[in-house]
C-alpha cells in the first residue's frame, strides 16, 4: 500500500479544484444565467462535455503536480 502525506487543505494539488476552475473561468466565464435551473443545466452539460474529453481531464490531473501512482499514463 502506497501512502502519501498531503496537506489537509491544498487546492493546488486537488484535481477536483482544477476541474471547477476550468468550469468557472474557462467554460462559463461570460455566462449569465437567468435562473438556477439554467445555470444547473449549463453546468451539467459542460461537465459532461469535459468528461467526454479524456485528454483534457488527463492534462488537468497531471497539471496538479500531485505525485500519483501510475494510474494516469502519459
Amino acid at each position: 500500500m502506497i501512502t502519501r502525506s498531503i496537506p489537509a487543505y491544498s487546492p493546488e494539488l486537488n484535481p477536483d479544484e482544477w476541474i471547477w476552475d476550468a468550469l468557472k473561468y474557462q467554460e462559463l466565464s461570460n455566462f449569465c444565467p437567468t435562473s438556477r435551473e439554467e445555470l444547473w443545466q449549463r453546468a451539467e452539460e459542460t461537465l459532461l462535455k469535459m468528461k467526454g474529453d479524456p485528454d483534457r481531464i488527463k492534462k488537468i490531473i497531471t497539471g496538479t503536480k500531485l505525485p500519483l501512482p501510475s494510474l494516469v499514463k502519459s
